[in-house]
């Protein structure tokens, strides 16, 4: 059965009180831009040119991957959701909380859905195969770049969908110094802790690997969490988890190779 959660209600949130994003140092500010949000009232050209190009891109490279095996609805979905997500030159997405709680509101019922996550994460197996295909082919430097663009995406959405209501999350992602728990939440967030544990879940399913790997990556967020020797141990572990689904994908290569030579 496919696992679902919904949004929470929550009291009308002004976006005024959100006018700064802390986090930003001064230079960062001067040549990215990112410590300001991104309304809708300072959104330029430029930009909505930049997010429909990413949109385009990404329901191509869902259509190259998951033709037939996706439902189309979903696929232009999760690349819009890719698109408005997408911090850019930026550390970090939360500059464009305003995009993202909207389209989490208009579409939430289908964003809540596991499944989401979990077509993301193996569009990102998908983009990390094609980077680096092996047995002497050439690597995609694009593949590469769209690959961490869509573990971005993935980290952003397996967030909203463990702390609804999605404005009630960027409330605590915008003011880290507000409370201990924010703090420790942006902080998780920003190392992508979201993402590392939805995709060990996509290699391991929900077994006792992808229990540690929650329990340490993302923990209780009022406890300080493990210790500095655990967290390597388990962001190492996610990495390898990757990597095996790499592995698995060119061993089964490899025998398809076989199979037709043997026929021949």
């Amino acid at each position: 059965p496919k696992r679902c959660l919904h949004l929470q209600p929550h009291a009308a949130l002004s976006y005024d009180k959100w006018s700064h994003i802390e986090g930003a140092s001064s230079d960062e500010e001067e040549a990215l831009d990112t410590g300001r949000p991104l309304l809708a009232s300072n959104k330029g050209h430029a930009q909505h040119q930049a997010d429909e190009q990413l949109y385009e891109t990404f329901k191509a490279r869902f259509k190259q991957h998951f033709k037939g095996r996706a439902p189309l609805k979903q696929r232009k979905l999760l690349s819009r959701f890719i698109a408005v997500q997408h911090s850019g030159p930026g550390a970090s997405n939360t500059y464009r909380y305003a995009d993202i709680i909207g389209i989490v509101t208009q579409r939430h019922d289908e964003l809540m859905d596991a499944s989401c996550v979990a077509l993301l994460c193996g569009l990102h197996k998908e983009l990390l195969k094609q980077a680096d295909p092996g047995q002497g082919g050439a690597t995609d430097a694009a593949a590469q770049e769209h690959a961490q663009v869509v573990m971005q995406a993935i980290n952003t959405l397996e967030a909203v969908q463990r702390h609804p209501p999605v404005t009630a999350l960027f409330e605590q992602l915008c003011s880290p110094s507000s409370s201990p728990e924010a703090r420790k939440l942006c902080e998780r967030y920003t190392q992508l802790a979201f993402a590392k544990v939805a995709l060990m879940r996509s290699v391991f399913g929900d077994d006792q690997t992808t229990r540690e790997a929650e329990r340490q990556f993302l923990g209780e967020l009022s406890q300080a969490g493990g210790s500095a020797g655990e967290s390597s141990r388990f962001e190492t572990a996610a990495v390898t988890a990757v990597f095996l689904l790499f592995v698995l994908g060119l061993v089964k290569a490899l025998v398809y190779m076989a199979d037709i030579l043997s026929a021949a």
